[in-house]
């Protein structure tokens, strides 16, 4: 017999080769991270290059204390000081006697359901509330006016509604001259 006909048997067979597909999905691959690797290289250098002008700014409000104070001295004080009055009217409004707030929507009588309670930064306070009837609105505007901290309370609207009457109270703090509306 000759060689031609005995069976060639492939126990390895051949992988097949990739095709084009595949080709431009490893090209995107390879584009995609060459730009990654870019933006990470400049995200890099900018950041060094913030620390440094960090460290000299930290070193030059020395220097400028020796020195004549420049223009770019006095802005950032005026810059400072505008924080800091902005940080003291944020520390002003958190300083308001919220105890006091919550007692006041806590004084009324069961039959009220508070709708919505509003604060405002100079001392006002209005309460919205849902009454079975008047008499209720108003048993609760007189226990608001009992509390301590509470002036000049007054019942501001009823509004007759199917599900009852719906009122509002507004009061101010002791020693608050301002308009009691928040």
């Amino acid at each position: 017999m000759t060689a031609a006909r005995w069976p060639r048997p492939d126990f390895l067979r051949p992988a097949a080769r990739a095709g084009r597909l595949a080709w431009a999905w490893c090209a995107t691959g390879l584009l995609v991270l060459a730009a990654a690797g870019l933006e990470g290289q400049t995200a890099w250098a900018e950041r060094q290059q913030a620390l440094q002008r960090q460290a000299r700014a930290a070193q030059q409000p020395a220097a400028s204390a020796r020195g004549p104070a420049s223009g770019d001295a006095t802005r950032r004080s005026a810059e400072a000081t505008q924080r800091a009055a902005e940080a003291a009217r944020w520390a002003a409004g958190l300083a308001q006697p919220w105890p006091a707030v919550w007692a006041a929507s806590e004084t009324a009588p069961a039959s009220v359901q508070w709708l919505q309670l509003a604060h405002g930064p100079g001392g006002g306070l209005r309460l919205s509330g849902l009454a079975s009837d008047p008499a209720a609105a108003q048993a609760a505007a007189q226990a608001l006016h009992q509390q301590a901290p509470w002036q000049g309370v007054t019942l501001a609207s009823i509004e007759r509604l199917p599900e009852g009457q719906r009122f509002e109270l507004v009061a101010r703090l002791a020693g608050d001259t301002r308009r009691p509306a928040p």
